[in-house]
């Protein structure tokens, strides 16, 4: 009796515990289904399941919605085929071959799709389609998520034709500043060069001074245009970068000699400290370096009425096969206040108003140096005080010159003409050599040019500018013969033998590349030497090669 009662407790405890456990599966698998349905619901997207013979197994309320069904309960038992697919777009029997693809062991991952809906609109989705596996690696089904990407569809389209439209105008307005450029410069230079005849020929004090504000006024102009030009060229990528071999003394002191008849007026002083451990020929953009010096150099005398300019030059970093080069161009000026310093790089800023009428300027130098500097790898930075001058510290990178491409041992020597054997910066002042060797550079005898003699051809439309240069041509002691068109100068060239051609690009009947051309197919057939010709443009953005 005592054995029957054990075992029928103990059968009772396991039909205890085995309803306990089927009550636990069963509140798991109802908070499963619960949790899955409130998930599914939250998502934005649109998702459903079927199983493997693409029976719909449930879907969240999107996609119920989606394919016009009040709930997601509505879909269970359902096929593609119970669904009003539009027969101009997706059909069940796309849908479903798709699904064999998951099982077989294709998902789909991300993938945009136009979907046709069965109320008559599209809509652009990214899909992903996935197989459902059991524990045991089984394939129970197919579960598939969408997302409605139409608007973002929608803005990429808008993106596109603004990206488009945006192009047009850039392209229209880089030929407006290209065909301003040539419109503007051509009069100005010519006025420049009018001014300059009448200050060199005139007897009357007066007519002479006035003549030589005109071209300081002229000047100030030009400039501006220039940096104008220049800011546009770099924008629309005209500006390569071009690496060749460089002097950077050379420049400096090219740079220097053209601020000589400002530093005359004013009672400033220029000093100079060239680090004698700077190579004599390195690699690097001249023309970057040229304007980095120009632009720094200009403001400095700018901005200074008394005082110094110290130009200093030295190695701040000797590599294998580059070096990195400090260059500082510090002022006794009147100085950057501190809360301008964050935007003194910022194209069109300027730190005084052009109503003053104290330092002209179009805004653009400084975001011209910073750019230029960047395009080299380099870095700029700024020290300044009111009142107390400013210090532009760039540090830019060179590569040396390779050994086995040298021209010979000359081109490794390190510079010591013109350096102090002290460390203290080198001053100039009006009794020195150097400054008759850096401020007045004069040419040495191999590289003075001599065109007393010539007979040159001067090929120019414009009546003023043709005067002016013609004015500056006949100082040379040349011989000039005029043409205003590209017959007239295609003429003349097959009947003279010149010994240089000066060539406008824009002329009336054909440009200047197209004379060009056939003055130099000519001279090829009839195997005659070609003759240098020089273009003439105020075009900034030409750069064709003939």
């Amino acid at each position: 009796m005592l054995l029957r009662a054990k075992k029928r407790k103990e059968a009772k405890d396991n039909i205890i515990k085995l309803t306990i456990a089927n009550q636990s599966l069963q509140k798991h698998a109802y908070l499963t289904d619960v949790l899955l349905k409130n998930i599914t619901k939250c998502l934005p997207q649109f998702v459903f399941w079927k199983d493997v013979d693409s029976v719909y197994m449930g879907c969240n309320d999107n996609y119920a919605h989606f394919i016009g069904l009040e709930s997601s309960i509505d879909i269970v038992g359902k096929t593609d085929y119970d669904i009003d697919w539009l027969e101009c777009g997706h059909t069940a029997d796309f849908f479903q071959s798709g699904d064999k693809d998951v099982l077989a062991g294709h998902p789909i991952y991300n993938q945009e799709e136009v979907l046709s809906l069965p109320n008559g609109n599209k809509i652009h989705t990214q899909l992903s389609k996935l197989p459902i596996k059991g524990q045991d690696g089984e394939i129970l089904g197919v579960i598939g998520c969408f997302t409605d990407i139409t608007e973002l569809k929608r803005k990429e389209k808008e993106a596109v034709k603004a990206r488009k439209e945006a192009q047009i105008a850039n392209a229209s307005r880089m030929n407006f500043i290209s065909n301003m450029s040539h419109d503007l410069r051509t009069p100005l230079t010519g006025m420049l060069g009018m001014a300059k005849i009448i200050s060199e020929n005139s007897l009357d004090e007066k007519i002479v001074k006035a003549s030589r504000y005109l071209i300081e006024s002229g000047n100030i102009l030009l400039n501006i245009l220039n940096e104008i030009i220049e800011i546009n060229q770099i924008e629309s990528g005209h500006l390569p970068l071009k690496f060749s071999e460089i002097r950077i003394r050379d420049i400096i002191d090219e740079v220097v000699s053209l601020f000589k008849p400002t530093i005359y007026q004013k009672p400033v002083s220029l000093n100079i400290c060239f680090d004698p451990r700077i190579p004599r020929c390195l690699i690097g953009d001249q023309h970057r370096v040229q304007r980095v010096l120009l632009n720094l150099i200009s403001n400095a005398i700018k901005f200074t009425n008394q005082g110094a300019i110290h130009i200093t030059v030295d190695v701040a970093k000797f590599e294998e096969n580059s070096l990195t080069i400090r260059l500082v161009v510090a002022d006794t000026g009147i100085g950057i206040d501190k809360k301008d310093h964050a935007s003194i790089f910022t194209q069109f800023n300027r730190l005084t108003s052009s109503s003053s009428g104290a330092y002209p300027g179009s805004g653009l130098g400084l975001s011209i140096v910073e750019r230029f500097i960047k395009d080299m790898r380099g870095s700029i930075n700024l020290e300044s005080e009111i009142l107390k001058g400013s210090s532009f510290i760039c540090l830019i990178p060179f590569e040396t010159l390779d050994k086995n491409k040298s021209n010979g041992p000359a081109d490794f020597l390190f510079e010591k003409e013109h350096v102090s054997l002290c460390p203290e910066i080198q001053h100039i002042d009006s009794e020195s050599l150097l400054y008759d060797s850096v401020l007045k550079n004069k040419p040495s005898k191999e590289t003075t040019l001599s065109f007393e003699g010539s007979t040159v051809l001067l090929v120019e439309d414009n009546l003023i500018a043709q005067l002016a240069a013609k004015h500056e041509l006949e100082k040379l002691h040349c011989k000039v013969d005029l043409a205003v068109d590209g017959k007239d100068a295609i003429f003349k060239a097959q009947k003279n033998n010149y010994d240089l051609i000066f060539m406008d690009v824009g002329l009336p009947d054909m440009t200047g590349f197209d004379a060009i051309q056939v003055i130099g197919a000519w001279e090829s057939a009839i195997k005659c030497d070609y003759t240098p010709i020089v273009i003439l443009t105020a075009d900034a953005s030409v750069q064709k090669k003939v």
